[in-house]
């Protein structure tokens, strides 16, 4: 979106440029334009001037006219003046915008880099991983085996051992050959 925006401003920069050009070659021909005219009248002289006009008023009318003419010019000038300013400040503002997209241009193909080398990091960890899972299951697996073995052979091993022991060796419940060291404990319970 930054590069997008940089580059719409770079030519609307870029047209702005070129209008200001535009007025400045106005300009230039309406100086040139006027300044032919001046010098026309300039390479008579005033007397010659003078005689060229039937009375006095159309004289000073022509000389109204110059006047006019040489305010349009420095009119002109301070407008092709101001035009160049604003041509300078615009391409100032443009090689900016360009070294701007240059950036972000150079910064976006960073961060791709770095996208790239984050993803084939995360690609090689999760193959690591399946790999890992795959061995630990195998591993979860024979360890399960064992231990399903090892209950059967318990199951096993306790059903024989039910057969072998004599239920007639086993003493009856009652006053024993245990019971004389527990026969007269009383249990006192001290409060603090």
């Amino acid at each position: 979106n930054n590069i997008d925006s940089t580059q719409l401003e770079i030519e609307s920069l870029s047209i702005s440029i070129d209008k200001n050009i535009d007025r400045i070659d106005q300009n230039t021909k309406a100086v040139i334009s006027l300044l032919k005219q001046i010098n026309v009248y300039d390479k008579t002289s005033i007397i010659q001037n003078l005689l060229t006009y039937k009375n006095l008023s159309e004289f000073w009318n022509e000389q109204q006219n110059i006047y006019i003419i040489q305010n349009q010019i420095r009119e002109k000038i301070i407008e092709t003046k101001n035009v160049k300013k604003v041509l300078e400040n615009n391409k100032i503002s443009a090689e900016k915008k360009k070294n701007d997209l240059l950036k972000l241009k150079m910064s976006l193909a960073d961060k791709k880099k770095l996208l790239d080398i984050t993803k084939n990091e995360k690609n090689k960890i999760l193959t690591e991983t399946k790999n890992s899972e795959v061995t630990y299951k195998k591993i979860l697996a024979d360890k399960q085996a064992l231990a399903d073995a090892f209950d059967k052979e318990l199951l096993q091993f306790e059903s024989e051992l039910k057969f072998v022991v004599d239920k007639n060796s086993i003493p009856s419940v009652g006053k024993g050959i245990l019971s004389w060291p527990l026969n007269n404990i009383r249990i006192t319970v001290v409060y603090h």
